[in-house]
This record gives structure tokens, C-alpha cells and sequence, in this order.
């Protein structure tokens, strides 16, 4: 007689619950980090897309301050769009704010869980386009920062979710021929604004100089 060698049922089901445990453990983890990675690349890869846009507009048009960009109105939106666009491969130009042709309605939230106003068709005085890497950008004039300056919103997934400042959802701003990420010392601060506690809308600067998310995770 042989004697067989082998596992008893309960053994292996200890064996299943044990390798299940650590994948419950492990794999929300990894997917953190493979999103991360993700949105830190293509985030880089637009700002760099759209510095380069900028400095060839300003080379072939002037300074940034003599494109007649005066207040938040759709006027200044797209004269603002219509330099930048030569120097964009677009997926789709979006036009206007009126013309409503990209987007159906698009529920924002801050990073802290509140409602923020639809960024597509609920603010007036906008410019919309999507680059071939499917980034939705929006342009705007805006009266926050000093002197009334360019600002950019990147989306980077466009109309998917999860449409939240700080997960898919950047600005930038345009200071001195600097496209600069907001969440810097003169727009938005990170240390208050990219926190989980709050509007995530200075994360763009965070995520660019740090090259992570990790305000994401609860601390």
C-alpha cells in the first residue's frame, strides 16, 4: 500500500482564505499606484504640450499681454483659444461655452466632497478644446490672479469620472512666460488646498514637483 501524501479540505480552505486576505491587502495598493503613475505622465505630458503651445504663440503673436485678454467673458476666452490653437494637435475644438458641442452636463467635486460648479456648461466665459491625448482643456480669463491673468484647466480623461480637482481634474496658470501648476505660493497654496479636507484645486503643483498622490490616502 502507497501512502498517499495530500491536503485535507480544511487546509485549503485557510490556504484560499489567507491568499484572499492578502489580496484584498495588496491589490487596491497596486491599482493606487498604477492610477498614479498614470496621472502623473499624462500630466507632465500636458503641461509640457501646452508650455510649448504658449511660447510658440507668444513667439508668433507677442507678449501674452497684448492678445486683448480683459476680464472673464468669452471674448477674451477665445482670443486666448485662438492663438494657442495653432499649436495644438486637437482631437476636437470645442469652441464657445453657447455652442455646448463637446460635452453633455458634467457634475464637478472638490476634493473634499462638495459640489463645484460644472465646469462645461455652467460657467460663462470659457474656451474648451481636446487634445489628441484626450485631455480636455479649458480656457479662461481669470480675476483671481494679479492683473487678471491666462489660466488653463486640464481634465484628463475629459467627460469620464471621476471628475474630481486633484484625481482627474488641474489648473494651471501662466505667470511671466511660466505655465505654472496651481497650488503654488502665489495661487492656491498645496499645503492648505491639496488635502482631503478641502477643494484639492492647488494639487496640479503637487503632483507635478512631487511626481505622486499620495494625499489621497487617508493620514
Amino acid at each position: 500500500m502507497k501512502k498517499i501524501i495530500g491536503f485535507t479540505m480544511a487546509e485549503v480552505l485557510i490556504t484560499i482564505g489567507i491568499v484572499g486576505v492578502i489580496s484584498a491587502l495588496t491589490i487596491p495598493t497596486l491599482m493606487f499606484k498604477i492610477n498614479e503613475k498614470r496621472t502623473v505622465t499624462k500630466l507632465k505630458t500636458t503641461q509640457s504640450i501646452l508650455s510649448r503651445a504658449l511660447k510658440m504663440a507668444e513667439e508668433e503673436n507677442g507678449d501674452i499681454e497684448g492678445w486683448n485678454l480683459i476680464g472673464h467673458n468669452e471674448e477674451s476666452a477665445k482670443n486666448a483659444a485662438n492663438k494657442l490653437k495653432p499649436f495644438l494637435k486637437l482631437a476636437l475644438d470645442c469652441s464657445s461655452l453657447t455652442q455646448k458641442k463637446c460635452y453633455p452636463k458634467i457634475d464637478y467635486k472638490y476634493l473634499n466632497g462638495r459640489d463645484y460648479s460644472d465646469l462645461y456648461n455652467g460657467l460663462v466665459g470659457n474656451y474648451h478644446m481636446i487634445l489628441l491625448n484626450g485631455s480636455a482643456i479649458t480656457v479662461l480669463i481669470s480675476t483671481l490672479l494679479e492683473d487678471e491673468g491666462l489660466m488653463l484647466f486640464v481634465d484628463l480623461n475629459g467627460e469620464k469620472g471621476p471628475n474630481v480637482w486633484g484625481r482627474d481634474l488641474f489648473a494651471f496658470t501662466y505667470y511671466n512666460h511660466n505655465l505654472a501648476p496651481a497650488g503654488n505660493a502665489k495661487y492656491r497654496p498645496y499645503k492648505t488646498t491639496c488635502k482631503l479636507t478641502n477643494t484639492g484645486v492647488g494639487c496640479a503643483y503637487y503632483v507635478i514637483n512631487f511626481g505622486k498622490m499620495d494625499y489621497l490616502k487617508n493620514k
